[in-house]
């Protein structure tokens, strides 16, 4: 995941940036904030090192984007941790009424 070179592009960011989606889209939102987390640490030093303006202003568009999507998939994960909550709280709720249920077995066998 990590840039082999000595200075990031705004692509490399964007790649990232699509990786993540992916990996939302397939419910890994573990592995999206982790990448979004990765791009955010990388385009805040690429802004720290930024010389012109045009290029400030470009990494903070990035940083935006990238702050943006971290806080919706961590939105998205909670969300997604508390719908799997439920559904075992309903499985545990249900546990003495299927236990008190006769097994679909015959007795005699």
């Amino acid at each position: 995941m990590a840039n082999t070179s000595d200075s990031l592009d705004t692509q490399t960011v964007t790649v990232w940036i699509n990786q993540a989606a992916g990996f939302a889209k397939r419910d890994n939102f573990y592995e999206a904030t982790a990448r979004m987390r990765f791009a955010a640490e990388q385009v805040g030093a690429a802004l720290a090192a930024a010389e012109t303006p045009s290029e400030r202003a470009e990494w903070q568009a990035l940083q935006g984007q990238v702050t943006r999507l971290m806080a919706l998939y961590a939105e998205q994960h909670a969300a997604w941790n508390a719908k799997i909550a439920a559904g075992r709280q309903g499985r545990t709720d249900a546990a003495a009424e299927e236990m008190a249920r006769p097994l679909p077995i015959p007795a005699g066998k």
